[in-house]
């Protein structure tokens, strides 16, 4: 039986997955390959939080595809930059920042216990 997080999770997926798709065909190769990013980056704080049971957190090989998707992300936010595209660029670096919180809050529990938000 598939849990019902799951299943919106997975509903969710599919539906970026679309938004790519739709990028790709349109030929908005920039915004498709930054969605499949971070799509990838998405599925790998999934794995690595524990919350998709039967894989196995962080390896090598992991490593690396968190390290690409993470370049292509930042490539893409310079490209934002460079074109112009200034609300693109800074509707990418807010989920930059989100992530790089989600990431803090991942790897050093410990500190962010030792200090709350109040």
């Amino acid at each position: 039986m598939i849990k019902p997080q799951l299943h919106h999770k997975a509903v969710i997926l599919a539906l970026l997955l679309m938004n790519a798709g739709f990028f790709l065909i349109r030929g908005e190769f920039n915004d498709s390959f930054d969605s499949m990013a971070w799509i990838v980056l998405m599925i790998l704080y999934q794995i690595d939080s524990g919350k998709i049971d039967g894989l196995v957190p962080v390896s090598l090989k992991t490593r690396g595809v968190r390290q690409t998707a993470i370049l292509v992300v930042i490539l893409a936010e310079l490209s934002y930059w460079v074109e112009g595209a200034w609300l693109d660029g800074l509707y990418s670096l807010e989920w930059i920042l989100v992530v790089a919180l989600f990431e803090f809050e991942t790897r050093m529990p410990q500190w962010v216990a030792m200090h709350p938000f109040h």
